[in-house]
C-alpha cells in the first residue's frame, strides 16, 4: 500500500530519485511474495535508474536488496558482486549505517556458495554483530546473531546472546526478525 502511494507521488511530481527507490521496494516486495524473477528484474531496473541518475544517497541500500535475493535464489556469485559494490558505495558516500547488514549478507552468500565451508560465513556474522554493537544497531545485531545461531547450533554463548538480545526488545515482536528469533529460541 505504501509503495503504491509512493509510486503515485513520484509519478505525479516527477521525483526521479524517489521513483527509483520505489522501484527497488517494488522488486523487494515481489521477491517476498515469491515472485523472484519479476522481483529481481524490478530491482535491476531500479539499479539502472540509480546509475543513470548518478545517485549516491540510498545506493548502498538499493544494492543490498537484490544481493539478499541472490542469496535466497542460489545465485551467490552475483550477490557477492553486488555486496562488494555496496561496500564500495558505502565507503565512497559515507553511507556506513548498513555495513553490518552487508557483512551479514556476505555471510549468507558465502554459505549459499559453499554450504560445507562454515568458517567464512561464521566470521562474517561475528563481524556483522560486532559492528552492529559498535553502531548501536540492535536490529542488525539481532539479524547477525540469528544467522550465527543457525550455523552454530551447539554454541551456548551464541544462544545466550540471542536470548538476551531478543529479551531486550520491548516492542516489534511481530516483525520478521523478532519472530524468527523467537522461533529459533523455542
Amino acid at each position: 500500500v505504501l509503495a503504491t502511494e509512493l509510486r503515485a507521488v513520484t509519478d505525479r511530481y516527477r521525483i526521479a530519485y524517489m521513483g527509483s527507490a520505489c522501484t527497488v521496494l517494488e522488486g523487494h516486495t515481489a521477491v517476498a511474495r515469491g515472485e523472484t524473477s519479476a522481483g529481481i528484474e524490478r530491482m535491476r531496473q531500479a539499479l539502472d535508474e540509480f546509475r543513470r541518475q548518478q545517485a549516491g544517497l540510498g545506493w548502498t541500500f538499493a544494492l543490498s536488496l537484490p544481493a539478499a535475493a541472490c542469496a535466497q535464489l542460489g545465485r551467490p556469485e552475483e550477490g557477492l558482486e553486488l555486496v562488494a559494490e555496496a561496500f564500495e558505495a558505502a565507503e565512497r558516500n559515507g553511507d556506513l549505517f548498513l555495513t553490518a547488514e552487508l557483512k551479514r549478507l556476505r555471510g549468507d552468500l558465502l554459505y549459499a556458495r559453499s554450504p560445507g565451508d562454515l568458517q567464512g560465513p561464521i566470521d562474517c556474522y561475528r563481524q556483522a554483530a560486532a559492528l552492529a554493537v559498535e553502531q548501536g544497531a540492535r536490529a542488525l545485531e539481532l539479524r547477525a546473531v540469528v544467522s550465527l545461531a543457525r550455523l552454530c547450533p551447539t554454541d551456548t554463548a551464541v544462544w545466550r546472546r540471542l536470548r538476551a538480545l531478543y529479551d531486550s526488545f520491548d516492542e516489534g515482536h511481530q516483525t520478521v526478525d523478532l519472530t524468527t528469533a523467537r522461533t529459533l529460541l523455542e
